[in-house]
């Protein structure tokens, strides 16, 4: 049986960096030194909203708007090095690991034929990393039924979601742990196509990884 508990939180708060001038180190420096402090957030505190981390960082930094921020897909390369320069463990570790475990995840709720998406399966991993699953159920409540005969605890918000042609939607999303590691799973339904929801990253559809596309992925980091 799976190792299931109620979501918590454990963000930490990162310390204050050292304020740069721009007179002195020139706009293209200082719209790298927000990319790496944007990524130091997010892998220091779990925070995924990528906007908000690169606000953050101008803030910290104490630097004005005429400082152009960096793109989302900068941000993921930076997370990636801030993982691999000070974390006790790689980024690409960290993802072997999530990727073992939604693998069991994705076994576990077979009936919904669950698909990986998120960071695990196109972006850098930190600690604070969910395993984010979409399911497909005719109801949500089939899927809240299940849960609660596996005795999983867990519970339910919306989450916004962007999609092709500039529109917003609201889907159902359940929340646990799954081994202290947080869980989402994002129900669409089967009555009805739902094309995938847009990256943050990249802007392009998210990948949805079937469970041998999960195989094949974690065979390429472990052959």
């Amino acid at each position: 049986m799976p190792r299931f508990r109620p979501t918590t939180s454990t963000r930490s708060k990162p310390s204050a960096p050292t304020r740069p001038n721009t007179a002195t180190i020139g706009l293209d420096r200082a719209r790298q030194l927000i990319s790496i402090e944007a990524a130091r957030i997010m892998a220091d505190t779990g925070l995924r909203d990528f906007h908000s981390a690169k606000e953050k960082a101008r803030t910290r930094l104490d630097l004005g708007h005429a400082v152009g921020l960096p793109s989302n897909a900068e941000i993921d390369d930076a997370v990636a090095d801030q993982i691999s320069i000070f974390g006790s463990r790689s980024s690409d570790e960290l993802k072997v690991m999530g990727l073992r475990q939604a693998k069991e995840l994705m076994l576990f709720l077979h009936c919904f034929k669950p698909r990986l998406s998120g960071a695990l399966s196109q972006s850098a991993v930190t600690p604070h990393t969910p395993i984010e699953l979409h399911v497909f159920a005719p109801t949500l409540e089939d899927l809240l039924q299940f849960l609660n005969q596996s005795r999983v605890p867990h519970e339910a918000r919306d989450k916004r979601l962007r999609f092709g042609g500039g529109t917003e939607r609201r889907l159902p999303m359940i929340g646990f742990c799954f081994d202290d590691v947080a869980v989402e799973l994002t129900v669409f339904s089967t009555q009805r196509y739902q094309s995938p929801p847009l990256s943050p990253i990249d802007g392009r559809p998210m990948p949805r990884l079937t469970l041998r596309s999960v195989d094949k992925l974690l065979s390429g980091f472990t052959s």
